[in-house]
């Protein structure tokens, strides 16, 4: 589904500005395997409030993973939002979960400019490479969905993180 031909190392969804595929345009595909998805969950009693169809846009890494600008992901927001209207889901579209807080910031004007952000239920983003900060330009809730700081692991917790409630192992 993607111009580089592989599930790994970045690619463009085939279909989107600036990509060429010979295998045409995958847009309406993945939307339909991002409902597909949704609807086994439901038939499993687990409701989906939000999916995203893009994790760290704006990294080429050598796990499963799609790049994408604003641009970009306004050319697939309005497929997807139609595909989940049409299959009588209320799960909403969460874009785009870049690496840190101001690659999604830089990210959030192409989908603007494009008119896809009214398809939104919620933006999202990591707080990787930049935490969070000042708020988005936007009316959409906002929701900060990965942070980690990479320190090393430490299950040593004072008293203090209890609030003063006894806990027991």
């Amino acid at each position: 589904m993607k111009n580089n031909s592989n599930q790994n190392y970045g690619g463009f969804l085939c279909g989107v500005t600036g990509t060429n595929c010979a295998t045409g345009d995958w847009r309406q595909a993945y939307a339909n395997k991002l409902v597909h998805y949704i609807q086994e969950y439901q038939n499993n009693g687990i409701t989906i409030d939000y999916v995203g169809f893009l994790n760290e846009p704006d990294e080429n890494v050598s796990y499963a993973s799609m790049l994408s600008n604003g641009q970009q992901a306004a050319d697939f927001i309005p497929i997807l939002f139609d595909t989940i209207q049409a299959a009588k889901l209320t799960t909403q579209v969460a874009c785009c979960d870049n690496d840190g807080w101001e690659a999604q910031r830089g990210l959030l004007p192409g989908i603007q400019a494009a008119g896809a952000e009214q398809y939104l239920g919620i933006v999202t983003s990591h707080g990787y490479s930049s935490p969070p900060g000042t708020p988005f330009n936007t009316t959409k809730r906002v929701w900060e969905t990965e942070w980690s700081t990479f320190d090393g692991l430490n299950y040593v917790c004072p008293t203090s993180c209890f609030l003063g409630l006894p806990f027991h192992y």
